[in-house]
């Protein structure tokens, strides 16, 4: 019987008293339903704490088998690295003791997963973090690879005349130049596998090894079919050099991977393992089948005709966990797929497989069934007439306001709103077992939206942004393109053209994306190109290219880039921080130097009128700016240890040394241009005084500069002494100057080759991690980047809510998930907005009658099935003339989720 460890309390200084409460019930709840049924997602929403649920469940699940197996965490690769510290932080804060669990770090190779589960109880790790794709990684471990050798060479007489030629080559066939010392291989080759790490701790240049260096498993799939092809290559290796050596020995290293790929294979196919537990992150990974999905298969495996039907997860689990805020995107048939692999886990008999099999399907049937009455519920009330049938608008219960009294459309309307609420009512009761949600009490504001033109603040709420005459014939081109594109693809060729999407997004992804040939996105396995052979279609592409311009201040000029760089540079002035989502690579990094170029030149405007100086130059404008910086913050002037020990008093949180630190750290960004015109506004004749007084007063956005670096200092004080000191490390590092697109990254780099302020910051999928990963720490302080421009490869998993409350959608998608999973990056406990008492800003830019506009409103549409589901009666901002939904009547056709007390489930007789 799993049950709650008692010593685990999630109460901390991090997070409110209710949000603990809340993930303490919900963790307990968990462990009682999985104690008779196959899984459950906990389906929480963004930024509510999943992670430190899911700790508490797995820290449980160890004890309660008496550390007996590992629960498997498995989670993305771009933030496994995030767990381990999370691990620390659960720890310290939330056990009063987790010296008896041990932890791994992150496993990103499915040979070292291997290894943990051959290790023996006194090393054995209670709770490893694997990577979704590290099973299904091509093995490079050349201890592995040789011991391929080892065994193709086995016994055979013809081949042991070759072994001295394989072992002089062995560090070039397993690409590891360890592998050199032929004396070191020789014993290897000679002995098990089994007394591989002793030999190689007693040679004397080798670098020790902690563990066995090939699995178990491995070996045991390693048989004589599948290595037969190598051992035929190795017999071709000449025994001594010639002419054809070289060829002969890129065969044999050809043929080693070809067998080690099958090896691997085999092995996982044969895994033999009983855990306890799988703890599975972003769940709706696995709503498709795909490589991720397969490993949890538990299908049968035909050695007859060696047919390999189950994945390498399939059978080796108990139970299941899944984590995602956001568990389908399209339609329930997603959510349906992601409970599906529950199916995966080691049932104790067919009949419970069976039983759970039905119970799938019974709530296939109800969720269906409620999405059409939902659905015809929606399209009787969007036929309300606003004045005529307003009385059902009350916040009351319809069922209740008298027939007669109604007209003949709301009349329709009530009866589908009955038929709507017991249908989803009936799905509820279905879903409940296997989904735990819940939702952000309203206590404030909680999001705004400003869709289509009113990202600029004056468009009307139900219109999109208007093409400027002079752009609107490459539009109109664009959009028979695409038509034609679709009427001549060929079957293998992706329906998503750029012709239609990537027009709307910016001249740059059109432009740049279909002549380069390179990929254009992160989070796409779409060929995004079509061909452009067809006659009509190349005459259609050619009058666009002469319509287009190709100068970045003229394609600045686009109508949604000009509107994200005024919604973006407005947010600034105001020092708000700003994080913005596009779809395509070319958008991103067209995003980045058109903002730049603004920044810098508010910043020259900002200082003009607080300088007084309306005609100066834009050098007089640097100069006098430098000049002013360098009177007030130079280290040896004057002023310098005034303001200083000012700053130092903010940060009383931190340790000494971490003072200094996070001190310098601010007065080096002060001294900045940008951040001189608005926290400062400075004079020609500004004195320390005034510098003091300007750092208490608070921006348009209600926050003075004291208060984010003492919320900042607040917020390092509370993580681990590694993270503060990586944290702080970045900052100190970060660049303050100008900057070339070049001194960054490649994703940065421009034809251009621009000088572009670092306030603006691109992290897509060709940033390096690491790369990522600083500007990530950088973005959540309240220094710079000031905008962060990204892809999908920052829109799940990640923290970008201490500092930033404000997100722009530049480019939409069709799945409202995917909007969700981004706005989340900003939504989360302990948010900027929490702490502001202010709404996380939603804008989402959209061109008015085009392909865009058709995107906006459909994602809309999914989104509201996506609330009913999940029990969210919010609106997102969608612009409409139809009858308010009133509160009551939303929350009576949502389900509820949500964990209300311990062992409800078992009350009412739920779970299978």
């Amino acid at each position: 019987m799993w049950t709650l460890s008692p010593d685990i309390d999630l109460s901390n200084d991090n997070i409110p008293t209710a949000d603990a409460e809340r993930q303490l019930l919900t963790a307990k709840e968990i462990l009682h339903r999985l104690n008779s049924q196959a899984g459950l997602v906990l389906a929480d929403e963004v930024g509510m704490g999943k992670t430190f649920v899911a700790l508490a469940v797995a820290a449980s699940v160890v004890r309660s088998t008496d550390h007996e197996r590992p629960v498997v965490v498995m989670v993305p690769p771009s933030v496994v690295d995030k767990w381990p510290r999370e691990w620390n932080v659960f720890a310290r804060n939330c056990l009063d003791d987790s010296s008896d669990i041990r932890v791994s770090g992150a496993i990103r190779r499915g040979t070292e997963f291997l290894k943990l589960l051959d290790d023996p109880p006194g090393r054995r790790k209670h709770i490893i973090f694997l990577t979704h794709g590290a099973l299904n990684r091509t093995v490079t471990d050349p201890f592995v690879r040789l011991s391929l050798l080892h065994r193709a060479l086995g016994k055979r007489a013809e081949l042991q005349r070759h072994k001295k030629r394989i072992i002089e080559e062995a560090s070039f066939l397993v690409g590891d130049p360890r592998f050199a010392d032929s004396e070191l291989v020789e014993k290897l080759l000679s002995a098990q596998e089994s007394r591989w790490m002793q030999i190689w701790n007693n040679h004397e240049s080798s670098k020790k090894i902690d563990d066995d260096p090939v699995p178990a498993a491995l070996l045991k799939a390693i048989d004589r079919r599948l290595i037969s092809g190598l051992q035929e290559a190795l017999l071709e290796l000449p025994i001594n050099r010639s002419k054809y050596f070289n060829e002969r020995l890129k065969a044999a290293k050809a043929a080693l991977t070809a067998a080690m790929k099958d090896v691997w294979s085999a092995s996982l196919t044969r895994l033999d393992e009983s855990l306890p537990l799988l703890i599975l992150d972003e769940a709706h990974h696995v709503k498709n089948n795909n490589k991720t999905a397969s490993l949890f298969s538990n299908e049968t495996v035909d050695a007859e005709v060696n047919h390999v039907g189950r994945g390498a997860l399939g059978g080796m689990f108990g139970r299941m966990l899944f984590l995602t805020a956001t568990p389908f995107q399209l339609g329930h048939h997603e959510l349906l797929n992601v409970l599906g692999r529950f199916d995966g886990i080691r049932w104790e008999t067919q009949e419970q497989r069976a039983v759970f099999a039905e119970t799938q399907e019974s709530l296939r049937t109800a969720l269906d069934a409620a999405q059409l009455r939902v659905q015809n519920f929606q399209k009787r009330w969007s036929a309300l007439d606003p004045i005529a049938d307003a009385a059902l608008a009350t916040d009351g219960n319809v069922a209740d306001i008298e027939p007669l009294t109604l007209s003949p459309t709301a009349q329709a309307a009530v009866i589908a709103a009955n038929d709507a609420q017991a249908a989803a009512m009936s799905a509820q009761q279905s879903l409940r077992p296997w989904v735990i949600r819940h939702v952000k009490p309203n206590t404030i504001e909680r999001r705004k939206y400003r869709p289509g033109a009113s990202v600029l603040g004056g468009g009307l709420p139900d219109r999109g942004l208007q093409i400027d005459g002079t752009y609107a014939l490459p539009f109109l081109l664009s959009g028979r393109a695409d038509a034609v594109a679709r009427l001549t693809r060929n079957s293998n060729e992706s329906t998503r053209s750029l012709f239609a999407y990537g027009i709307t997004s910016s001249f740059e992804a059109y432009r740049r994306t279909r002549t380069s040939g390179s990929a254009a996105v992160d989070d796409s396995d779409e060929d995004t190109t079509v061909s452009t052979t067809h006659p009509q279609l190349a005459w259609y592409l050619g009058q666009i290219d002469e319509c287009l311009p190709d100068q970045p201040q003229l394609m600045a000029k686009h109508p949604k880039i000009a509107a994200t760089v005024a919604a973006a540079l407005e947010l600034w002035s105001r020092g708000s921080k700003v994080l913005i989502f596009c779809f395509y690579r070319e958008t991103g990094r067209a995003l980045r130097l058109h903002i730049s170029r603004a920044i810098e030149g508010r910043t020259r405007d900002l200082a003009r009128e607080s300088l007084n100086l309306p005609n100066a130059t834009d050098d007089e404008i640097d100069s006098e700016l430098h000049r002013l910086s360098d009177r007030l913050l130079r280290s040896d002037s004057a002023s310098f240890s005034t303001v200083r020990s000012h700053i130092r008093s903010w940060t009383t949180a931190l340790e000494a040394e971490e003072q200094d630190q996070l001190v310098d750290i601010a007065i080096r960004f002060l001294r900045t241009d940008s951040f001189l015109v608005r926290f400062v506004k400075p004079r020609q004749n500004t004195t320390v005084d005034d510098l003091l007084q300007a750092m208490e007063h608070a921006n348009p956005e209600g926050v003075t500069l004291r208060e984010r670096v003492q919320a900042f200092a607040q917020f390092l004080s509370k993580r681990e002494v590694e993270d503060r000191t990586r944290i702080l490390g970045v900052l100190q590092s970060m660049k303050t100057g100008d900057i070339t697109v070049d001194d960054i990254d490649p994703a940065e780099h421009s034809p251009q080759n621009q000088t572009i302020a670092p306030n603006v910051r691109l992290a897509n999928g060709e940033v390096k991690p690491e790369t990522r990963q600083r500007l990530m720490a950088a973005f959540n302080s309240p220094f710079f980047p000031d905008v962060l421009v990204a892809s999908s490869v920052m829109a799940e998993g990640v923290d970008l809510h201490t500092a930033c409350r404000h997100v722009i959608h530049h480019d939409l998608d069709w799945n409202p998930a995917t909007l969700e999973q981004r706005t989340g990056r900003l939504d989360r406990i302990g948010s900027a907005a929490l702490l502001e008492k202010q709404p996380v800003v939603v804008y989402e830019p959209y061109l008015g009658g085009t392909h865009d506009e058709k995107m906006f409103r459909v994602v809309k549409e999914r989104e509201r099935w996506f609330g009913v589901v999940m029990g969210d009666t919010r609106t997102s901002g969608e612009p409409t003339d139809h009858l308010p939904l009133p509160a009551t009547l939303a929350a009576r056709l949502t389900m509820d989720l949500a964990v209300h007390d311990v062992t409800e489930s078992a009350e009412r007789g739920e779970g299978h």
